[in-house]
């Protein structure tokens, strides 16, 4: 038993990375730690699933997600929980793009697998911080990934 918690508590210490590939009622969220075994998890937007979701969050996660139309509010939603939130143009991230066995899972698990790897994983992409003004209803601070 105390080997359980002790196991425990030294995942709930280690570095996590998440990728999202959100869609308009719905997201699969792969959760990668180093050593461990992914949680590949699909939820609603609505209903609860977010919530359920942000539950699961730990305030040293980073997370990654894929551009899309609802990715400012689904970003908003989750930046007070995380330590980073990126967003992707998925045109430009070729192991998506490319991807032969393109799922919402595989589309997932590579983009929290890339994150994992420091920026050097997204190579090719600059950052960019765009600074919002205050009267806009979001925060500063949204990273951008664009062809490098």
């Amino acid at each position: 038993m105390r080997k359980q918690r002790r196991v425990a508590k030294k995942a709930k210490n280690r570095q996590r990375y998440i990728g999202v590939d959100l869609h308009s009622n719905s997201f699969t969220a792969c959760i990668f730690m180093e050593g461990a075994e992914p949680e590949t998890l699909t939820l609603q937007l609505q209903g609860g699933g977010l919530e359920q979701f942000i539950k699961k969050l730990h305030p040293g996660d980073e997370l990654a997600v894929e551009a899309t139309s609802n990715s400012t509010w689904f970003r908003d939603q989750v930046i007070a929980h995380v330590a980073r939130v990126v967003v992707i143009a998925p045109t430009h991230f070729d192991v998506i793009r490319r991807s032969v066995k393109k799922t919402d899972k595989n589309d997932a698990k590579a983009i929290a697998l890339f994150l994992s790897k420091g920026n050097g994983g997204f190579s090719g992409f600059w950052l960019v911080k765009y600074i919002i003004p205050k009267n806009s209803g979001f925060r500063a601070g949204f990273t951008f990934l664009i062809p490098g």
